[in-house]
């Protein structure tokens, strides 16, 4: 695997990752899903939790989250409260 934090290398990393490759080749004998091969590219790359991340906020997107006021969000303003909660620093 290539250790330099570029496209190049990312795309190093998962097409020399042994999951990757394992998940096209069950892909290919059609008994494999293109789940399986996203997954592997993820986790190639370092985001292993990314999908579990994201299906976790779709889900509280469609059904709604309690706010500590006691209030149901949901859609646009689970966004929008996520947005106002994040720090951003600013880097030198």
């Amino acid at each position: 695997m290539t250790p330099q934090s570029s496209f190049a290398a990312q795309r190093d990393n998962i097409v020399d990752s042994p999951a990757f490759q394992a998940a096209c080749q069950r892909y290919a004998k059609s008994n494999g899903s293109s789940e399986a091969i996203a997954m592997a590219v993820l986790t190639a790359i370092g985001f292993p939790d990314l999908f579990c991340d994201a299906m976790r906020y779709r889900w509280m997107r469609d059904n709604g989250v309690i706010t500590p006021t006691m209030e149901v969000i949901n859609g646009a303003d689970v966004d929008a409260a996520v947005d106002a909660v994040m720090i951003w620093e600013e880097r030198p």
